[in-house]
């Protein structure tokens, strides 16, 4: 009895003693958690764990409290009451071991009855009794859950330093061991910004993936990690650095999605999906255009985007698209370039089921836009379809070009006449005809062999004017006509007709003496006197050899004057065939023809004799061979001097037809002034508009007028003996213009007529004309006389010189007349004083742009290189002041009639002769008529 006593009062202390070690084993348990848990987190703050790695740390975490937590029960469950007993000694504070030495009597047997057993019972309920006596508060195992209390305030505090120290760590850590299946990044001390959501790209396309890192600097390579949607082997990138803290890498040909993320040492930014849009796209397109057959081009083959699409009318394109996905067709519309309206559309068609390309085939017809659509296995459709530029080429129809003779030629009915054309067709000609027509009507067409299937002609034709039966007065058209190849469009092109007027010798003599200036005039005897003279001391260097006794030095020599003569005989050969302009030519002409045979005669000795080998007979006969050209020598001198002096006095009856030209210029003038001021005193303003052209006209006299102030001194100076009556007549003539005030009259009136006052002006330009006629009309000298248009007495005369000077002196008033419209004399126009050669006077040429074919005439002022063309047609260059000299020269000029150049052609250019010819031709005529077949 007193035994189960003691073992119910010390069952009920182990209660209180349980909680005690129940208490403190939670407590260690907690610890022991907090610890595996510091040990997880510091690292994962190195070694970033993924989700997988996460969920095990929480569930080890788990099973260490489950195990902590057993632990504690079976100890607090298991606690023997031995324990409690000395638990309760301890508490009673009685030093003595009462109750343990009772629960220790309780256990042993004793034999009833006995005195044992009876002291063993008082034991046991003494026990009992102190036992009673002890507070259940001091049965409170207060060593252990004091010691667990300390373990678990010291694990806090290390915890809350931690937290402390590392805030956002500590976060982040919590955080992804909170949610250990989350993808969440794991701490590192850079922040990744990878925008909002993920990103997307088109199926099969390219996209560049981007982050921006901040926090501490980057030292380590930042990669680009991926793994498909869902998870996965995990598959690591280098990353290209944009700027400081901006990292991409470029994904190419994305056609499943992923994941992604950054990485940059141990940390990583989250995972991002990347979407991928199956949407077809056009990867590539190949376009073959097919020409029509008549155009005889190759195919084009071509990249769309690298070449224009463009081609003829009937052209044959194919287009095959290629697609980043499986394609089940595609469309193409057409619109106008400005339009919304769909005017064609064409079907693609797969060129294999399942694949990925499709193929699209039309025909070029117009200009327009073409909208290219693919369609997808799926039905999906491109979001942005691709606009296709197409574009017609024009079949143009030939172009035709005549580039010589020119629109209006004039040639004499024995000349040959050099027609030239340049002919243009982009794809090739069909044929080419030569069309003439005669007076208007259509003559005859003639088909060339040049043409077919060419695309770009020099087409030339000489037409022998003999032996077409022509006469002066006569007009013949020239004109080519060119097709081209194209079935479905009348492709013909026509050249400008060429129209070549037919005149006399006489007028074509007229014309050579009309572009002859007085320097050229001279130049002739000049260059012919040269190139003799060269002839004539290359026989001395013959003789000068032969005295000194040198064989090589002779046969050098004589080789040096062989060529020398034949040379020579070119030059006079030449001029002794041209056709004779002047008077004079004549004489020139038979003076050249004996020197001609003569030379070649030297020159057949210094080639053919065998008297060189002795140097006593070579002497001998270089000194005859010289004698040989002596006289002719003399008599070429005489004509020079001759033509000097007729250049001299040509000069200044220049200056007379000048002042001839000046006045009827200044009469028109001032006539037309007298006009407009009526005309605007009365109100009437609608001639006003004339006024700048009249005081440009008045501007342009006044200064020729000064122009021959300033140059007839000079030319007066050089005026042979037998001239007094020229020569006095002209020093009166500018002796009255300058006492009359004639050109400060003409100056006030282009001042007044500036300032817009008509009536001075008028006044002012009236008394420079009375003055004019006054000057020019009060005398009868030979300067007077020219002046007024008769003739002087020295070219009454029946010899050479007089007629000469006669044909000199209707050129030069034709010229000034001509050009008095406002020409500036001495500027290259087509009249006027000219430029002045070397000879200090000149008559400028006729610079039309007419050509005048005839016979052949030397032309010193061709360059020798342009010796050698066909015909006896040349374009005429710009002469310089001075005229090259003979001697000079390599090459025989030219013996050809001339072509002026220098600016377009001007009705009062023309002789008045022509001017109505020449006007007519320019003009647009109504189309020949064609002849009976």
């Amino acid at each position: 009895m007193a035994s189960s006593n003691l073992h119910s009062a010390l069952t009920r202390s182990a209660t209180t003693v349980r909680k005690g070690l129940l208490l403190a084993g939670g407590l260690l348990a907690v610890v022991l958690v907090l610890a595996v848990l510091l040990v997880a987190g510091i690292t994962d703050y190195y070694l970033g764990w993924e989700p997988s790695s996460r969920k095990m740390w929480v569930l080890f975490v788990l099973a260490v409290l489950v195990v902590g937590v057993l632990v504690a029960v079976l100890r607090a469950r298991l606690l023997p009451l031995r324990d409690v007993a000395a638990r309760a000694d301890e508490a009673s504070g009685a030093g003595r071991r009462e109750i343990q030495s009772a629960l220790e009597l309780s256990e042993e047997e004793t034999a009833d009855g006995t005195l044992q057993q009876y002291l063993t019972q008082q034991t046991i309920n003494r026990s009992v009794g102190h036992l009673a006596k002890v507070p259940q508060a001091h049965l409170w195992p207060r060593r252990e859950t004091r010691q667990a209390w300390l373990v678990a305030g010291g694990a806090l505090l290390l915890m809350i330093a931690l937290v402390a120290l590392q805030p956002r760590a500590s976060k982040i850590i919590t955080h992804r061991f909170l949610h250990p299946g989350t993808e969440l990044a794991p701490y590192s001390p850079h922040e990744f910004s990878l925008g909002k959501g993920g990103a997307e790209v088109v199926y099969g396309r390219d996209i560049s993936l981007a982050v921006d890192i901040t926090g501490a600097p980057i030292e380590e390579e930042v990669r680009l990690l991926t793994r498909p949607d869902g998870g996965g082997e995990v598959t690591n990138l280098p990353t290209f650095r944009e700027s400081g803290t901006r990292f991409t890498r470029k994904l190419e040909g994305v056609t499943q999605p992923l994941e992604y993320a950054f990485s940059l040492g141990r940390g990583r930014s989250v995972w991002k999906p990347l979407e991928v849009l199956w949407q077809p796209e056009l990867e590539a397109a190949q376009v073959e255009v097919r020409p029509p057959a008549y155009a005889g081009l190759a195919n084009a083959q071509f990249l769309l985007g690298t070449e224009d699409l463009r081609g003829l009318r009937g052209s044959q394109v194919r287009l095959r698209a290629l697609s980043n996905r499986p394609l089940s067709g595609g469309t193409l519309e057409a619109r106008a370039p400005q339009g919304r309206e769909v005017i064609a559309r064409v079907d693609g068609v797969p060129l294999e089921a399942g694949g990925k390309e499709v193929e699209f085939r039309w025909n070029i017809e117009a200009d327009c836009v073409w909208t290219l659509n693919l369609r997808d296995v799926r039905g999906g459709q491109m979001q942005d379809p691709v606009l296709i530029a197409q574009r017609l080429l024009p079949d143009e129809k030939p172009k035709v070009e005549l580039t010589s003779p020119g629109p209006v030629a004039f040639a004499t009915p024995q000349s040959a006449v050099t027609l030239a054309w340049e002919v243009e067709e982009d794809f090739g000609l069909e044929r080419v005809d030569l069309v003439r027509a005669a007076d208007g009507f259509r003559d005859r067409t003639r088909s060339l062999t040049e043409g077919p299937g060419e695309k770009n002609l020099n087409i030339t034709r000489e037409v022998k004017l003999p032996t077409l039966g022509v006469r002066p007065g006569e007009t013949l058209e020239f004109m080519l006509e060119a097709r081209d190849r194209n079935p479905s469009l009348l492709g013909v092109g026509s050249s400008p007709p060429a129209r070549v007027k037919i005149i006399s010798e006489e007028e074509y003599g007229e014309q050579v003496r009309l572009r002859t200036t007085l320097a050229e005039f001279v130049e002739r005897y000049r260059a012919l006197r040269e190139k003799l003279e060269a002839a004539q001391k290359s026989l001395e260097k013959v003789a000068e050899a032969a005295k000194a006794g040198d064989k090589d030095k002779l046969d050098e020599a004589r080789k040096e004057a062989e060529k020398a003569q034949r040379e020579a005989a070119e030059w006079f050969e030449a001029f002794a065939k041209e056709f004779p302009a002047f008077a004079t030519d004549k004489e020139l002409s038979e003076l050249a023809g004996g020197l001609k045979e003569e030379l070649e005669k030297n020159a057949d000795e210094l080639q053919n004799s065998n008297d060189w080998s002795d140097p006593a007979k070579a002497q001998a006969l270089a000194k005859k061979l010289g004698e040989r050209l002596q006289q002719g020598a003399e008599q070429l001198a005489q004509q020079e001097q001759e033509a000097n002096d007729l250049a001299a006095v040509g000069g200044v009856l220049e200056m007379a037809a000048e002042l001839q030209a000046a006045r009827d210029e200044q009469r028109e003038v001032s006539e037309a002034l007298s006009r407009l001021a009526e005309e605007v005193a009365l109100g009437k303003d609608t001639n006003r508009h004339k006024l700048p052209g009249l005081r440009a006209q008045q501007a342009a006299n006044h200064e020729r007028i000064k122009r021959v102030q300033e140059q007839l001194p000079g030319r007066l100076e050089k005026l042979p003996e037998g001239y007094e009556n020229l020569k006095q007549g002209a020093e009166r003539v500018l002796d009255q213009i300058d006492l009359l005030q004639v050109p400060k009259q003409m100056s006030d009136a282009t001042s007044k007529a500036g300032q817009g006052k008509l009536t001075g002006a008028a006044a002012d330009s009236v008394l420079a004309r009375a003055n004019l006629d006054q000057i020019l009309g009060s005398s009868n000298d030979d300067f007077c006389k020219t002046c007024q248009g008769s003739q002087p007495g020295f070219c009454n005369g029946q010899g050479m010189a007089e007629q000469a000077m006669a044909q000199m002196l209707a050129a030069l008033r034709g010229r000034a007349q001509g050009g008095r419209q406002g020409n500036s004399p001495g500027s290259g126009g087509a009249g006027g004083l000219g430029a002045v050669g070397g000879s200090g006077s000149a008559m400028e040429g006729m610079q039309l742009e007419v050509p005048i074919i005839g016979p052949p005439r030397v032309n010193l002022r061709q360059p020798p290189s342009s010796r050698g063309g066909k015909g006896n047609e040349a374009r005429q260059t710009h002469a310089s002041d001075e005229s090259p000299k003979a001697a000079d020269q390599n090459h025989l000029p030219s013996a050809t009639s001339t072509q002026a150049g220098g600016r377009a052609w001007r009705p009062e250019d023309v002789p008045p002769k022509y001017r109505e010819a020449v006007k007519s031709y320019f003009s647009d005529e109504p189309k020949t008529k064609e002849s009976a077949p």
